[in-house]
């Protein structure tokens, strides 16, 4: 009997490690003709299943504990439940050959596939030592993923073309292609590589960098970490991804730490300089609006240097960009002009439906009516109206939960979200290197679900989740590993 449960415990490590190790791939076409879904077919999701079944499951049979902050989330649940019942009473508007079920059958099964990334996450991690071993297995994930980025960009900008194995690699691996320019990893675009690198690799490694904390006791000349060496190529495979959301969500991510970098530099400022106390105040706002200039200049700079190497943005800095005097033009003018018109459609299917909305996956459905008219003359919106078999959606969380979820289900959603803010800032401020690590994690990740949400809007993609339920998970232990 011993032996059974030393195999079962081995089993269910193994599981552990090979869900964190392939987080890297969103969507591999073996696992999409295995489970029949089309877009996020990512192995983790199998053994995400699997350990559900083996170890969840019993875990929460026997009272295993679960984070209170997840309370809101289990509301947004309930919230999700409700609006699709109600749904039943309104007019859903078909879709070409979309059915009624499927849509919101899916849509709600990837919503339970994320919360269970966040349970699994924080049953499996219940001291430092299971915290050390799962962020190593992150990291070997996310170096190989590192890696193949490079190895991808190597070749385009040596040959300006990717040699075939390297193709058929990618095809193993993805169901999207090989971008011109552009780092994909593992993922299906680009796009989503920098949205698992602001999500979970790079909060991570900056968070460990800024509090000297590893997991590994080899030091460079005692101070320099393993993490700080993973952050800086993490962040050059992000610059790779030439993801401008992504770019943006890092840079904020870096300028809270600057922001608290700039408050000690004031009072130190004053003290060097002795301010005196009745000119404290004078003095502290002149500093914070030269800092705010020095900084606005390094972001107009920033942004001209962008310009210069992504074509999309090559038209920012010239007189014709500045006359265009429509927000969907300048939107088309920096190609993003179909994501504004998903967002301005989607909104517009909240405004009908404002309190519960229209039920998780329904939205697309009165896309055809709530899209702009400038919409019309854009290509892909045409195309994805008239053509594509699937149901358009919004490609913005926080407009496809007020479409969908309605201020009830949005208000539910930002709670749940505001906890795990709240706790991360709790835990920032305890005397230990691990949970100040962890509670700069937390704030990173809150932080780039801001502005993440504004490109992908998918509950299925595991990074958030699996970040969240470590944070939440490391104030359940005073750590003695703190390296």
């Amino acid at each position: 009997m011993r032996g059974l449960y030393r195999l079962y415990n081995i089993s269910v490590d193994v599981f552990w490690a090979m869900l964190l190790f392939v987080l890297p791939i969103t969507s591999m076409p073996a696992v999409r003709d295995l489970l029949h879904i089309n877009t996020i077919a990512s192995p983790s999701v199998l053994f995400l299943g699997i350990l559900a079944v083996v170890w969840l499951l019993p875990y929460l049979i026997y009272k295993g504990e679960l984070p209170v902050e997840a309370l809101p989330l289990v509301g947004f649940l309930v919230v999700c439940l409700l609006s699709l019942v109600l749904s039943g009473f309104i007019n859903i508007p078909t879709f070409k050959f979309a059915g009624i079920i499927r849509p919101s059958l899916s849509a709600f099964v990837t919503l339970l596939v994320g919360i269970g990334y966040l349970f699994l996450t924080f049953s499996r991690v219940t001291t430092g030592n299971a915290f050390q071993r799962t962020i190593f297995w992150i990291y070997v994930g996310g170096l190989l993923m590192i890696v193949w980025s490079l190895m991808q960009s190597g070749a385009w900008f040596i040959f300006k073309r990717y040699p075939d194995w390297m193709r058929d690699f990618q095809d193993l691996l993805s169901l999207g292609p090989l971008y011109r320019q552009r780092a994909t990893g593992f993922a299906l675009e680009p796009s989503w590589l920098a949205h698992m690198l602001n999500m979970l690799y790079l909060p991570m490694w900056l968070s460990a960098a800024v509090t000297g904390y590893s997991i590994f006791g080899f030091r460079l000349f005692k101070r320099i970490t393993v993490e700080m060496g993973l952050l800086i190529l993490g962040v050059l495979t992000l610059v790779l991804t030439f993801s401008r959301v992504g770019w943006f969500t890092f840079f904020c991510m870096v300028a809270l730490l600057v922001i608290k970098v700039n408050i000690r530099l004031i009072r130190w400022i004053r003290m060097r300089f002795k301010i005196r106390a009745n000119l404290t105040a004078i003095s502290t706002v002149g500093i914070t609006l030269i800092l705010v200039l020095i900084y606005l200049a390094i972001a107009v700079g920033a942004a001209y240097g962008m310009s210069r190497v992504d074509p999309r943005m090559a038209d920012l800095f010239t007189p014709q960009f500045w006359q265009l005097n429509n927000l969907n033009r300048y939107a088309n003018a920096l190609q993003f002009g179909e994501r504004v018109v998903y967002w301005q459609a989607g909104w517009d299917v909240f405004n009908k439906f404002p309190l519960f909305g229209v039920g998780l996956g329904n939205s697309g459905r009165w896309f055809v009516d709530t899209i702009p008219p400038y919409g019309m003359n854009l290509i892909e919106v045409r195309q994805l109206l008239f053509r594509a078999p699937d149901l358009p959606n919004s490609k913005n969380l926080w407009v496809r939960l007020l479409a969908e979820t309605g201020i009830v289900g949005f208000a539910f959603y930002t709670a749940w979200l505001f906890s795990v803010l709240k706790r991360a800032v709790t835990l920032n401020r305890i005397n230990s290197r691990v949970l100040k690590m962890t509670g700069y994690w937390g704030i990173f990740i809150i932080t780039g679900l801001f502005f993440e949400g504004f490109s992908i809007d998918s509950f299925a993609m595991p990074y958030f989740w699996i970040s969240a339920g470590l944070v939440l998970a490391s104030g359940r232990y005073v750590s003695d590993v703190d390296n």
